[in-house]
Parts: C-alpha cells; structure tokens; sequence
C-alpha cells in the first residue's frame, strides 16, 4: 500500500510508475533529505507527548511553523484577502518564494496558502459545539480560501496529517493529495519520506506540483483515447464469443441483440474497473471481496495466463459464470462484505435476461477483460485517473459502431 493517501489529485500511475523513474526523483539531494527528515524526527520526538493535547496556536508555534522551515518556506501568518466579508476568518498563512515577494505583502503573489487545525480535529466534517470560527468544515473552508485569493495550491494540516489541495479541483471538497506525516517519522523509511518532502518543501511550488498535475491529466486523457481503441475490438471479440459458442445456437439474425447486450456487458465492465480503482467497491478493504469475488484478482489471474501463454479453453465459461456471480452481488448488495446496493438497473439480471440465458467461453471473455483492464505496454490500466465524463464519451462512442459480418470474421463499423 502506498504512503501517501491520493484522492484523484493526481494520477497514481504517475505517483507509482512515473514519478520514482524521473529526475526530480533520483536528482533529489539524498544529503539535504536525510537532513530534513532526521530534523523532523528530532522535532516529533521531542514534542510528540504533548502535541494531541496542544491547543491549535499552539500547534503552530510547536510544531508546524519549524516543519513549515525545515521545508524551506517562507511565510506570513494570517495574510489578508481583500474579498473576504468582515469578520470572516482569515487563512493562517501565505506562502511566498522569496523574502522579496513576501514583502510585497500580496496574496495573489503567494506560491500557496495554509490551513492549521488543532491536532485530530476532522478535516472532512463540520463540528458540533465548538464555536462558530471552527465550525466550518475545513475542506470546505480550504477551497473557499484558494477561490477568494485566487492562489493555486493550499496546504491544511493538523499536524498528523497533510493535505494538497488544488484550486480548480477544490470545488469538490473529496479531491486532494495527502500525508500522514506522523506515520512517517516513527517509519523513517527515506523513500516513503520522498513522497512528503518532494510535495510539500518551497521548492515544490509551482513548477513540480503543476507538472505532476499536467501530467497526470494528460496520462487521463491518453488512457481514455486507448480504451476507445481496445473497447471497439473487445465488442468484436465478444460478440464473436457469443457467436462461437455452439451451446448459445446463436446466428448472424441475432446481431442485433448480441450488439447491444455486449455494449451492457461492457459498461458492466467498465463500471466495475472504475468502482474498484475509486474505492466504490472493498477492494483491499474486504478480504472475501477481493479475493473471491473481485474483477481484480480475475484481471490478474487472466494477466498471469496470457504473460505465461497458458491455453484458455474454447468450451469452459469459467470466467463468465464468476463475472455474473460478481455482477449479481453487485446488484443486490452485501453488507457483511461492505458492498453498497447500486440499483441503477445495469446489473438487473431480470432487465437483461439475454445475458443470463447465453454465456461466452473463457477464450473470448478473457481477452474481452484484458483489452479494458491493460494497456499497450501490458500495465494495468489506472481507471482512478479518470473520470464518469471519460467513461461516458467511451460508451458514448460504442453506441456509434455496430456489428457486421465480414466474409471471415466479425468486424465493428461505425454508423
């Protein structure tokens, strides 16, 4: 599991995959990292006893305005933004790339700005009884500050934990980059330390967040082009394994219907891939989900198969029987798994009987389920970078192909 916590701010292929094979990673002056994190572990070491019960200004002074240094940053508290009603609160700091912009004294010269909150305080919820400054929930309270100052970066923390948040994806509270740093100081693995102090140091802002940012929306973009591609040859394929199985008695007249519960079959697929990526479903949550019943452990026992040239049969529908065994727990729900009850009609077997009633072997459904789970370079394909619009311009675009015989094998044409 990785260190760090990604609520889609970022692509986790780019976090996983890219970003320790790049330069800003392996250029990083090991010495001035080893120094970072042994001063942040004498820091915790001496302060971790009383810091749960520091009142937040307190919290500051003790402990995150010498992290806040150790990074590199340079800082004036409580800055002033001009469009802020009277009386509203303020945000504790403003971070500036040099002594010389911070004496402008302009937040819109700010490389971002900065939230405290006492130690253990809840950063997704507002809080009963507490008095109305607090009450605010701070994600909220966040993204209300990177609007009004028109900043791009935010930092909220309550010591523990350490949160990015960007502007223009701040408007949906549930998207950001964070660390738990306490976690990491008692590790003190310098790899895993990378992921805090690449993110958070001055150095950081804006050029390496922005790059990992564009980066990550261009590895979204190129993914969704790619599974057009693999979507419109793994509708050929299913409808030939439709097709191809003699038990199905299926012929040519039945296209129609082939074609379009092949595109249900698929969106099935595809929303499932997504769910699992999104935490939408208990993969690595539910030990009996993810082991027994998942469409991951199917991607990569299928992955293992292909890689190895394992045969896969033409006459058993092994996969296809697990898939509907998946698709029905998806439909109904199980709460002692810790599946939610989607009731969207997508895996309504009743609403699709065509699916229930014919069934297509493992040859086929495997390939089906590789051409959306991997890319060209045989990764696993990151459906956390995308999102529902990416997915829908991918259906979108399979209403527009339909199915046609050619003189030797299926082909998919567009309308």
């Amino acid at each position: 599991m990785p260190i760090y916590r990604n609520q889609r701010l970022f692509s986790e292929h780019y976090l996983r995959k890219i970003l320790p094979q790049s330069n800003k990673w392996k250029c990083i002056d090991e010495e001035k990292l080893k120094e970072a994190l042994a001063k942040m572990q004498s820091l915790y070491g001496k302060k971790c006893n009383i810091i749960p019960s520091l009142k937040e200004s307190q919290l500051e002074e003790e402990f995150i305005r010498p992290i806040s240094r150790i990074l590199g940053h340079i800082y004036t508290p409580h800055p002033s933004i001009r469009k802020m009603r009277e009386g509203a609160r303020e945000p504790d700091y403003a971070f500036y790339s040099s002594e010389e912009a911070k004496k402008k004294a302009s937040i819109k010269r700010a490389i971002a700005i900065g939230e405290v909150k006492r130690y253990g305080r809840p950063l997704d919820r507002k809080l009963k009884g507490e008095n109305l400054l607090d009450v605010q929930n701070p994600s909220l309270q966040m993204s209300r500050y990177l609007w009004l100052s028109e900043v791009r970066w935010g930092i909220l923390t309550d010591g523990k934990l350490w949160r990015l948040y960007e502007r223009e994806t701040s408007k949906r509270i549930d998207i950001f980059y964070e660390i738990n740093l306490e976690k990491l100081l008692k590790k003190g693995d310098i790899e895993d330390f990378k992921y805090f102090y690449l993110f958070f140091r001055k150095e950081a802002f804006p050029e390496f967040l922005q790059k990992v940012y564009t980066e990550s929306l261009d590895y979204a973009e190129k993914v969704g082009e790619e599974l057009k591609e693999n979507i419109y040859q793994a509708l050929r394929i299913l409808a030939e394994g439709f097709l191809k199985n003699p038990r199905n008695n299926l012929t040519t007249e039945n296209l129609k219907k082939i074609h379009d519960n092949s595109l249900i079959f698929l969106y099935r697929l595809l929303f499932i891939l997504y769910a699992e990526y999104r935490k939408l479903l208990p993969l690595d949550e539910s030990d009996v989900y993810t082991d027994t019943y998942s469409l991951d452990s199917i991607k990569k026992e299928i992955q293992d198969k292909m890689d190895h040239n394992l045969s896969l049969p033409r006459s058993q529908t092994h996969y296809w029987r697990r898939l509907k065994e998946l698709f029905e727990l998806v439909n109904s729900g199980n709460t002692e798994i810790d599946v939610p009850f989607y009731n969207g009609g997508l895996f309504n077997s009743q609403k699709h009987p065509f699916l229930e009633k014919y069934e297509v072997a493992d040859f086929y459904t495997a390939k089906v389920i590789n051409l959306l789970a991997r890319s060209k370079d045989k990764a696993f394909i990151d459906y956390s970078s995308l999102e529902i619009r990416h997915l829908g311009s991918i259906y979108e675009g399979l209403l527009e192909y339909k199915i046609k015989v050619a003189e030797e094998d299926l082909i998919s044409i567009k309308r």
